[in-house]
């Protein structure tokens, strides 16, 4: 007896001593998601509440504030702020690379000052009271204007990328990514690229970094430093702040590439076991027996009730020929003129929870990575109609693996629709593929989540964690790419040589004619 009394005392010690170190382990962080969508939310929040469940105190600036958001865990709301901007997106046609780059530099511009000039974000500028941040979070998509609350703070910065990695992700964290197959991702090539392509992705290269470097951060410098103070430092010096970038992606699906220690995957970490279906979509979904259903949702940012009317009529017209049941998110009015009999329409669906029911047969999808990532989790096939971004290099990397085919955003047409249709139905490989590209996928030695919540933590528990980042980080760019090598071990020799080969020849010219003058002269005294 006296032996189970002891048990359980050590038990309990044991408890207490877990609980405490949880409890002085805890920290107070600045989250920063001032331009999210809702489906990059999705991964902003999984991460942010998990972490607060573990005893983190939160402030979050966000313009897609939660529901029932837990213990400490305060929220700035600047929805209104930004909601233009994210509303800038609902493309109706293709956007090309040109367009879709305009439309961010001056998107940027104001997020970055009107989001400062909000009251409880100015006040964040200027801590009072003693109050302070141990870590910095915020979105990796073009934020480098709130870098300095880093400085203010003293704090380390966690950068989470919904979308994979963004212009600015490798070069905050030192890791060296080669032109050569490492494609840009609004140039929408796959990671196997011809000779062509690799030319014209190295020039791409180049020139999006110029202009990103002395454009895009130049405006965001001009911003940041009317809010934080004239004296704020450079971007490139306020990186020294990054420890860590968590990209939502996963070698299965994007490829394999080198990562450096300060560069965590964690493809899928919004990803969760699919729950109920709510009664009457369970009973519409089983009822659709063995032809079962076609999905169709094109994201929370592009919208499908505002493609053309021409579009939509042809949508309609090539589901109206097929045995499936066809579920569209569609955010306009219901019925529509024409809609057939087996399309039903549902302003918002539980993508997730949707796509593990097994009579989901294809998603028909604009190609972003969040839904790339759950159709493979859940291993339904896809048909991609990419618009911008990084949607269009998503889709060739379906093509690459064979999980389903695509159709140009150009061309909506009933007969393009319904080939690709009959095309994923007509032949296994596509389901097949996809299966096989879900186990493999889920084949992790840990959760996406469990493994973004230790790393963060890790930077907690080492006072950042430099150690994580590269030597490469400390380099100047033409030192990486080895330029001042070749410089002094080819092209200076080289040059050198040239101009002694010159000067020697031209001695040996001016030689020969003053030899050639004095023969001439000794003849002519002759």
């Amino acid at each position: 007896m006296a032996g189970k009394i002891r048990g359980v005392a050590w038990a309990f010690a044991a408890l207490f001593l877990i609980l405490q170190v949880e409890v002085s382990h805890s920290a107070n962080i600045l989250a920063l998601f001032p331009l999210a969508s809702r489906s990059h939310n999705n991964v902003f929040s999984t991460i942010t509440k998990a972490l607060a469940q573990r005893g983190h105190t939160f402030t979050v600036v966000t313009s897609q504030p939660i529901d029932k958001p837990p213990p400490k865990y305060e929220q700035i709301d600047v929805y209104p702020l930004v909601s233009q901007h994210l509303n800038a997106f609902n493309v109706t046609a293709k956007m090309g690379a040109a367009e879709m780059f305009g439309s961010l530099s001056g998107m940027v511009n104001s997020v970055c000052r009107d989001i400062m000039q909000k009251e409880e974000v100015k006040a964040l500028t200027k801590p009072k009271g003693g109050k302070g941040f141990d870590l910095i979070i915020m979105s990796n998509f073009f934020t480098e204007c709130f870098y300095p609350f880093a400085r203010v703070y003293k704090a380390p910065i966690v950068l989470l990328s919904p979308g994979g990695p963004m212009p600015s992700t490798y070069s905050a964290v030192g890791n060296v990514v080669l032109p050569s197959y490492y494609a840009e991702t609004y140039i929408g090539y796959s990671d196997r690229m011809t000779l062509k392509e690799r030319t014209i992705n190295t020039l791409a290269k180049v020139a999006f970094s110029i202009f990103y470097r002395f454009w895009v951060q130049r405006n965001m410098e001009t911003e940041m430093r009317a809010a934080f103070g004239e004296d704020t430092p450079s971007i490139s010096e306020l990186e020294e702040h990054v420890s860590l970038a968590v990209l939502n992606s996963h070698f299965s699906l994007t490829g394999a590439k080198q990562t450096v220690p300060s560069l965590i995957e964690a493809g899928g970490v919004h990803i969760k076991p699919p729950k109920e279906l709510p009664a009457d979509l369970k009973a519409y979904l089983d009822g659709a027996g063995k032809d079962g259903v076609i999905y169709f949702s094109m994201g929370s940012v592009l919208k499908s009730a505002t493609l053309p009317t021409e579009t939509r009529d042809q949508l309609l017209a090539a589901f109206s020929k097929v045995k499936q049941r066809v579920l569209w998110k569609w955010e306009g009015e219901n019925p529509l003129p024409g809609q057939p009999k087996n399309v039903r329409l549902e302003k918002w669906l539980p993508q997730q929870d949707l796509l593990a029911h097994p009579n989901i047969k294809m998603f028909v999808t604009h190609g972003g990575l969040l839904s790339f990532q759950e159709a493979t989790s859940r291993g339904v096939p896809l048909i991609g109609i990419p618009f911008f971004g990084d949607q269009e290099m998503n889709m060739n990397k379906v093509l690459q693996m064979e999980l389903g085919v695509k159709v140009d955003a150009a061309n909506i047409t009933a007969d393009n629709m319904l080939n690709a249709i009959n095309e994923i139905l007509g032949n296994p490989k596509y389901a097949q593929n996809m299966k096989k590209a879900s186990a493999i996928m889920k084949d992790q030695k840990d959760e996406p989540l469990d493994r973004a919540i230790y790393w963060i933590e890790y930077v907690l528990r080492h006072d950042g964690a430099k150690h994580l980042k590269p030597a490469a980080f400390y380099l100047s760019w033409y030192q990486v790419y080895l330029l001042d090598v070749i410089f002094l071990a080819i092209i200076l020799p080289n040059v050198l040589h040239t101009v002694a080969g010159i000067v020697v020849m031209r001695l040996i010219k001016k030689w020969w004619n003053s030899r050639g003058k004095k023969d001439a002269s000794k003849n002519k005294t002759e």
